[in-house]
């Protein structure tokens, strides 16, 4: 008699399916917050390269295919004829007219936005939103809501296509760690610095000669979790100091020349975000935790610590000298004053994570970056937005101000999306200027030049591509001669390094590549 093998699904094997879709769909900070409450990375040596991309949706759609025999087969064993479609969720109504193409199967669906609040800490981590459901509430369209019109569209001809950028012109640094983080010193251009996932970070001479770059490595151990990631990097506005933040819940203060000046020890959940503020007094960070804290740059103390919800901060951005917001996995948003016990005021728009925050000092604007599809413009004065830009068909992963050096001129910036989209906005009205369009896949970073002139993009595909903004063309391009996507070098990081001046030189382009050496580009047009 034959006999079928046993089926054996167990929890490690669902925790990594899962952890690997959420990798691939550019949930950052829920990958974070998954990865500490399951353990799910600890697989990836094992498993890494049995599980192909999209394993998990693959194995939904067997799962679907099974259903669909099972909903459909008799039990004299003849096939009942159903032209309606399939779903995962839901109870399927068999339809002798067929479903059209892209519109969803005919179950109920609530209206409220409501989630359960089964969400808490443990031990100071995220429990990595066990038993929600995000649901997008039924709502009225507004103008301000109303996708803008559109200028531009890029994708480029083989007429048009951007010049390719050689090798000759790509210097790389790194010993073969994991790069997720760079940033360049804002006053000493030949300064970068890197952090990896071996508790590590450099401080990377690069000279514009043809020098061998030269290192400072900053140790960070010991690492109080065995995931020991550098999750976040960010220079003082004189270059002076280098503020560095870790999956394990530490931040740290250094010098120029690679000398631990503070330790900063309360936090109990992964770092998410750092930042100076604008005199370098105080030092901001967010955590896996639910909190931000205010350190005192010159005593390495606690200022203040500041919390208002339950579930991971996922971004701080600094307003003032003393007022800054805070962004989280629910799309809150809270304006903060130090002293202040507490919010000023809570921003309200956002319906799912936000991935970025940014201030605009010459406009008084806020930037906000979501997984919801949008990116809004904020008056820090009020709680609604004064735009919401959704002309992108997937999450914002990455928003961008473009420096601005001209007196009275409309503010710009730029969102990149997972959609494989990214688009140059006029903040003003709210209207898209340019859709730059040439990676394959999703967009996770963006760098404009610093007198504003370019942006740099770069995601899952592994390219790095440079567009002129005024045009929206692309003129310059980076395909590395090494495997795509995953297998390669992945995009997490952009940072643009130069003079303040137009045409004053040659700068240089740094870029995170994940499990590949960190790329820095010549780049003069």
């Amino acid at each position: 008699m034959s006999r079928r093998p046993r089926l054996a699904i167990t929890s490690d094997e669902i925790n990594y399916l899962v952890w690997r879709y959420l990798q691939e769909s550019g949930f950052a900070h829920t990958t974070f917050a998954f990865q500490s409450e399951s353990g799910a990375q600890n697989f990836d040596e094992r498993w890494g390269e049995l599980v192909k991309p999209g394993a998990l949706v693959l194995a939904l759609q067997k799962g679907l295919q099974y259903r669909d025999v099972e909903e459909h087969l008799n039990e004299d064993g003849t096939e009942r004829t159903c032209l309606g479609q399939m779903g995962l969720i839901g109870e399927h109504v068999c339809s002798d007219v067929p479903t059209p193409a892209g519109e969803l199967p005919p179950w109920p669906r609530p209206l409220s936005t409501k989630k359960t609040t089964n969400d808490t800490l443990s031990n100071g981590k995220n429990s990595a939103r066990n038993g929600r459901t995000p649901v997008i509430e039924a709502q009225d369209q507004t103008m301000e809501d109303a996708p803008p019109m559109e200028a531009t569209s890029s994708r480029e001809s083989a007429d048009e296509a951007p010049r390719s950028i050689s090798a000759e012109n790509v210097t790389l640094l790194g010993s073969g760690e994991e790069l997720f983080n760079c940033e360049w010193n804002p006053v000493q251009n030949q300064l970068l610095a890197t952090g990896s996932s071996e508790a590590t970070v450099r401080i990377w001479t690069v000279p514009q000669t043809t020098e061998q770059p030269s290192s400072v490595e900053l140790n960070h151990l010991p690492a109080y979790h065995e995931t020991k990631d550098i999750t976040c990097i960010h220079w003082n506005a004189t270059g002076t100091l280098l503020a560095t933040g870790s999956f394990d819940g530490q931040a740290r203060i250094w010098t120029t020349d690679g000398k631990l000046r503070h330790s900063l020890t309360v936090h109990s959940g992964p770092i998410m975000a750092i930042r100076f503020n604008a005199n370098s007094s105080m030092l901001l960070t967010a955590s896996c935790d639910a909190s931000a804290i205010a350190w005192d740059v010159e005593t390495g103390g606690e200022k203040q610590t500041f919390t208002a919800r339950e579930t991971p901060t996922t971004d701080v951005e600094w307003v003032d000298e003393d007022a800054f917001v805070t962004s989280g996995e629910e799309g809150d948003m809270y304006l903060w004053k130090v002293g202040s016990t507490t919010p000023l005021r809570k921003f309200d728009g956002h319906r799912s994570d936000i991935n970025s925050l940014k201030w605009d000092a010459a406009s008084k604007l806020l930037l906000s970056a979501s997984d919801d599809g949008t990116a809004k413009i904020w008056s820090i004065e009020q709680s609604t937005p004064l735009h919401t830009l959704q002309a992108h068909a997937a999450g914002v992963l990455a928003a961008r101000w473009k420096p601005s050096r001209e007196w009275g001129s409309a503010p710009v910036l730029a969102t990149a999306s997972k959609d494989g989209t990214v688009k140059i906005w006029d903040a003003r009205t709210g209207n898209t200027l340019h859709t730059l369009n040439l990676h394959d896949s999703a967009v996770f970073a963006l760098a404009f030049s610093n007198d504003g002139r370019w942006l740099a993009s770069g995601g899952r595909d592994g390219d790095l591509v440079i567009w002129n903004v005024a045009s929206g063309k692309a003129v310059g391009r980076w395909v590395p001669d090494e495997p795509r996507g995953e297998e390669g070098g992945q995009v997490f990081h952009i940072s643009w390094s130069g003079s303040l001046k137009a045409g004053d030189g040659p700068s240089k382009i740094a870029i995170c590549r994940g499990k590949r050496k960190c790329a820095v580009i010549d780049w003069k047009a």
